[in-house]
């Protein structure tokens, strides 16, 4: 996942996205300088917009399973 499809995903300006890499102190350089972000990082990110990651696991033949970022 790259900076550019979490800002689109989000309807958010890079200007507004910015200002909450500013308030969580998460630099912007960090985010925009590799081609995807790394979980932890987008997890930094979607607590920073007040939100909470949760991640669906399915696998063949088990039951999906959410991981919910804490």
């Amino acid at each position: 996942m790259t900076f550019k499809y979490l800002q689109e995903k989000l309807g958010l300006s890079e200007d507004e996205l910015e200002q909450y890499f500013t308030e969580s102190h998460l630099g912007k350089a960090k985010l925009k300088s590799r081609e995807g972000l790394e979980l932890n990082t987008l997890q930094e990110v979607v607590s920073a917009l007040g939100g909470t990651l949760e991640i669906t696991i399915k696998i063949p033949q088990k039951e999906p399973f959410v991981l919910i970022g804490e």
